[in-house]
């Protein structure tokens, strides 16, 4: 594997749960202005939260994130339009995405914005670009920060997370669900010590009800037939003082759009990304078609809730 360090950066290769951790805000956006869906747009959520369709038919997304001004960045599985990014701005002050451009010539997973940059975890390496001021799609080239992780069929989605101290952590998963001599394959034996670990695999994750916790996207499983499918929901887990303190709870649910799921292509949607807005509202992707989530909290008391 061959890193490449900017004058500031570094790189740890390392496996992530699927666990975004966030902190509620109290400033931005006065919610009173925003209209939800019909029923939520199908979601079930709790008491006081309401939500509606920021866009749809993005591309299949995978992780998302926020800039300052209120832009959205979604990273695609696969190019949507030739492009791997897809870029989304609101002209009208009412939530809903009216202007949407891509750009970027690979698909990946990981999107992050920080110190003005756009940071994007393609299959095989690591990509910054600029971001300018009141533009929506960044200029020029992007800038290799990280390349030659391993080249695989399963698990080469590339998550990745930065510190304070501009450290790039890079989710680097197994090649297989079991590090077997022959993979998945039955009464195949298992490696000790698995060689796997040299280059793959690993453990990390993010150290306040809703103002001090982590939300989580159960995308869906795909391996338990003949029973069915679970997950398709976004859970919250309470945490204190860095850790999990309390059970944890379904917050929003009915994205897969069907009470049983024998099969994850039955599911109408499957939550993938989750961010945190400046102004608290959570955003959600899918990574069916790429529809766009945005969840906010108007109050318990508010009228037909």
């Amino acid at each position: 594997m061959k890193v490449i360090n900017t004058h500031r950066y570094k790189a740890f290769f390392l496996i992530t749960v699927a666990l975004f951790y966030l902190a509620c805000s109290n400033s931005g956006q006065n919610k009173d202005t925003l209209v939800p869906d019909e029923d939520n747009a199908g979601l079930i959520l709790p008491r006081g939260f309401r939500a509606f369709v920021v866009a749809g038919n993005l591309g299949r997304g995978r992780h998302i994130d926020i800039n300052k001004n209120g832009d959205i960045y979604m990273a695609l599985r696969q190019l949507n339009n030739g492009h791997g990014i897809v870029a989304l701005r609101d002209t009208t002050n009412d939530g809903r995405a009216d202007l949407i451009r891509y750009f970027g010539d690979y698909p990946g997973t990981g999107i992050e914005i920080s110190d003005g940059y756009l940071y994007f975890g393609a299959d095989t390496m690591i990509l910054r670009y600029p971001l300018t001021d009141g533009e929506l799609v960044p200029e020029g080239k992007p800038e290799l920060l990280v390349r030659g992780f391993p080249e695989q069929s399963q698990h080469r989605d590339k998550s990745f997370a930065i510190d304070n101290d501009r450290n790039i952590y890079v989710n680097v998963g197994a090649p297989s669900n079991a590090c077997m001599e022959h993979t998945s394959t039955t009464g195949s034996p298992g490696m000790y010590p698995c060689p796997q670990l040299e280059r793959q695999a690993g453990i990390w994750r993010f150290p306040e009800k809703y103002r001090n916790g982590a939300f989580i996207c159960f995308r869906g499983s795909w391996n338990r037939a003949p029973l069915e499918q679970e997950g398709y929901f976004v859970a919250f887990v309470p945490f204190d003082r860095g850790l999990p303190s309390g059970d944890w709870e379904i917050f929003a649910d009915k994205f897969a759009g069907k009470e049983i799921i024998k099969s994850p292509s039955e599911a109408e949607h499957r939550p993938m990304g989750i961010v945190m807005a400046n102004d608290g509202s959570l955003y959600v992707c899918d990574s069916q078609e790429g529809k766009i989530w945005r969840i906010f909290y108007v109050g318990e008391e508010h009228k037909n809730l």
